[in-house]
């Protein structure tokens, strides 16, 4: 990526011409073109061979107002705050559109998945929701995360173990995701 390219820089643009076009007022401007949170931090984890890596973390809650801060957790190799902020802010307007009754929030930590066996893969994400995610109506609603849910969909991992967001999924939903995870090389 080029180093001169700030997303969140781009998120704030965007965010200001279409506050232009709604007149929105100066306070309103304010609160809504910043996060209300950002947290950075390093996490140590167990590697399978035994040694410790340690990895940098980001997570952003960038508006509760509508509710929780929905947004996932993405593994990405150079993953910065300022990405993690822009994703939260698109968020945010996301749910707004379209009315869903949650906030903007996304956490990212700077790792490339395809180097990490899936356990350390858990143990990283373990470690990211009890260092980042309080729960609550303040709180985030992160996903589980897509791989996972795929994962547990189609048996690969125990799903009693996760969240339960696959319930309910109708047969053409399941073929749906099945037919993307065939075209991503991710299930043959």
């Amino acid at each position: 990526m080029d180093s001169a390219f700030n997303p969140f820089l781009m998120a704030q643009q965007q965010f200001d011409d279409v506050a232009n076009l709604l007149e929105l007022d100066a306070s309103t401007r304010a609160l809504l073109r910043e996060p209300l949170r950002t947290v950075t931090c390093q996490l140590p984890v167990r590697m399978d061979d035994g040694s410790i890596r340690v990895f940098s973390g980001f997570r952003c809650r960038h508006n509760n107002a509508r509710g929780p801060g929905k947004g996932g957790l993405r593994f990405f190799p150079g993953e910065t705050a300022d990405t993690v902020k822009a994703l939260a802010m698109w968020m945010t307007w996301k749910t707004a559109v379209v009315d869903i009754p949650l906030g903007g929030g996304k956490g990212g930590i700077d790792c490339d998945p395809r180097e990490l066996s899936l356990t350390e893969q858990e143990r990283l994400r373990e470690l990211f929701n009890i260092v980042f995610v309080p729960k609550g109506r303040s709180g985030d609603a992160g996903g589980i995360g897509a791989f996972k849910a795929a994962a547990a969909l189609f048996g690969l991992i125990d799903s009693d173990t996760m969240p339960a967001p696959l319930e309910g999924l109708s047969a053409a939903d399941k073929d749906s995701i099945a037919q993307i995870l065939v075209k991503a090389g991710l299930l043959r």
